[in-house]
């Protein structure tokens, strides 16, 4: 085969893997911030495969029955991404060059057979793995991988997610012989892999023809994974069942159903039948509902996962007075967010002290969240020259000047944000400052967001894998048309952000992380709020449950 090129251009947009305003992370938090298990961060609940009361499997114990809330528009997550269609989808449809180890975390070949890096970390020459077939029985080539990155570099393709995770890093991509792919980066970069393995490969003798983003496919995927697509019911379930012709290991279970129930109280009540095997998440007053059941209790077991991110308040630094990090600092002073997860959360998520994942290896446990101290945020708001200068109780940067109003945005869905930012409100209200809560349709919220026209925001973002990259969030060269949404500013986090990208060494990197986490925290462009935490409820009759940052891994489970 002759090699081919695709050379990049540096295109931004939203990104999959390190995605800021996540509907799972932020709108709708009242579904997805359920925590309270008996298991911490990333690991199962107790119980789980572990015997008791078995209850009846579906499908005499070959379906695996899980509940799906919201019922995404495709299963092809590249394009327009889709928390749940990626869960569903990534590395069981569908399967990539490389993938993240669930347990070790380490990044293995999937549909390479193997790869290696050049000395200087910018060429990655990767060997296609033989023998592999898609769902129809095609073999899998090298023109499947090359129309992958063609389709996803292709302006004209609504894959802008993906399209920015690769561009930072990818120059160009090669293919050559039988089975040889090559990546050339820009610069070395340590997240490449971490991109590369949220990549899946999609057959090209199947979706060449027709417009991509409208392909009937998208409905219908036909992938290399050890589960095939079997059936869609709109509105009533999903299901995908064993491919027998798996190049790899075999799943042990036999068919995968996603059961689409709006209603956490329906789910609740088809659990108590026997006729779900899984609930990933539960609403807190859900969880509480399940401590007293004890049906439920008998039958299933809490599990929680941790997704690897944060949900955050973001500033807009180009506005006055939030260019200031003394009035930054002050403000998240003035939100006492540990008593609002545990009265108003029900302690379904953990307070975070940064946007670096605390399953980052190079996690700083040292640096502690925001304090709640209303006095020291008083004079800090002095000190950065904000008093009440005519004596009605109110802030001014200068006399004569309005007196300071902030406007938070949040998607109108997110009831949980609302009540929270209720308390958040009277807390500034008591030391001079307004502050106007604004809840917006979510597509109103994005472009708000993007065209900095506001002065705080709740967002969430989520990462692919264990390792945080906030150059597209901070950095500001991503200030006017990438993701740097809060036009944040500092030359030494320029720095140290693009250092961490190309230092290869761990410890170098864990000294910039380091220095970054430090630094952040006296700037405090964002509030960090809590961890992206869901509880769960499994039946005992599940073997096998674990989870990983990369969610629960449902080939691996047996029944």
């Amino acid at each position: 085969m002759k090699a081919k090129a695709h050379r990049r251009s540096g295109a931004r947009g939203a990104v999959v893997w390190a995605v800021v305003l996540l509907a799972l992370a932020v709108a709708g938090c009242k579904q997805s911030s359920s925590g309270g298990s008996s298991s911490s961060g990333s690991g199962s609940g107790s119980g789980a495969g572990s015997g008791g009361v078995a209850g009846k499997a579906p499908a005499a114990r070959e379906r695996l029955v899980v509940h799906l809330e919201v019922e995404p528009a495709h299963l092809v997550y590249m394009l327009k991404p889709d928390a749940w269609a990626y869960r569903m989808t990534a590395h069981n449809l569908f399967e990539g060059l490389v993938r993240i180890d669930p347990r070790s975390k380490a990044f293995v070949p999937e549909l390479a057979e193997s790869y290696s890096a050049s000395k200087d970390g910018k060429r990655y020459t990767f060997k296609l793995r033989r023998g592999v077939k898609w769902h129809d029985g095609r073999a899998l080539t090298l023109h499947d991988v090359k129309f992958t990155f063609d389709r996803i570099f292709d302006p004209k393709v609504s894959a802008a997610s993906t399209r920015a995770s690769l561009s930072g890093f990818v120059d160009k991509v090669e293919v050559s012989g039988a089975d040889t792919v090559v990546i050339s980066l820009k610069q070395r970069s340590f997240y490449f892999l971490q991109a590369l393995a949220s990549v899946m490969i999609l057959p090209q003798h199947l979706m060449k023809s027709g417009d991509l983003n409208r392909h009937p496919l998208l409905r219908r995927p036909v992938g290399t994974g050890p589960y095939k697509f079997d059936s869609w019911k709109s509105g009533q379930r999903i299901r995908l069942t064993r491919f027998d012709g798996y190049w790899g290991k075999k799943p042990a279970i036999k068919d995968i159903e996603w059961r689409i129930v709006r209603s956490g109280d329906v789910a609740l009540k088809l659990a108590r039948r026997g006729e779900l095997s899984f609930l990933p998440r539960l609403q807190p007053n859900l969880i509480e509902r399940t401590l007293r059941d004890a049906q439920l209790s008998s039958r299933f077991a809490r599990v929680r996962h941790t997704t690897p991110g944060t949900a955050y308040a973001l500033f807009n630094c180009a506005r006055a007075p939030l260019g200031d990090a003394r009035v930054r600092r002050a403000l998240a002073q003035l939100l006492d967010m540990q008593t609002i997860i545990a009265k108003l959360m029900r302690n379904s998520v953990e307070r975070v002290p940064s946007l670096f994942w605390k399953g980052d290896p190079n996690f700083d446990a040292s640096i502690g969240a925001p304090k709640f101290d209303p006095k020291a945020a008083r004079a800090l708001l002095a000190e950065a020259g904000l008093r009440d200068r005519d004596g009605d109780g109110l802030l001014e940067a200068a006399k004569g000047k309005k007196p300071i109003k902030l406007t938070f945005l949040l998607p109108a869905s997110s009831k949980t944000t609302r009540r929270w930012l209720a308390v958040y409100r009277e807390a500034l209200r008591k030391v001079g400052v307004t502050l106007e809560i604004t809840p917006l349709e979510w597509a109103t919220f994005l472009a708000r967001v993007r065209e900095g026209a506001y002065d705080m925001a709740a967002l969430g973002m989520q990462l692919a894998g264990p390792h945080t990259d906030l150059y597209l969030q901070l950095h500001s060269s991503q200030a006017k048309d990438g993701q740097n949404y809060g036009r944040f500013k500092n030359a030494r986090v320029d720095k140290l952000l693009v250092e961490m990208r190309q230092a290869l060494s761990p410890e170098r990197r864990k000294a910039l992380a380091l220095e970054l986490q430090k630094l952040l925290a006296r700037e405090m462009p964002v509030i960090p709020l809590f961890s992206l935490s869901e509880t769960g409820l499994v039946a005992k009759y599940v073997k096998g449950v674990y989870a990983s940052d990369v969610w629960y891994q449902l080939r691996d489970w047996s029944l």
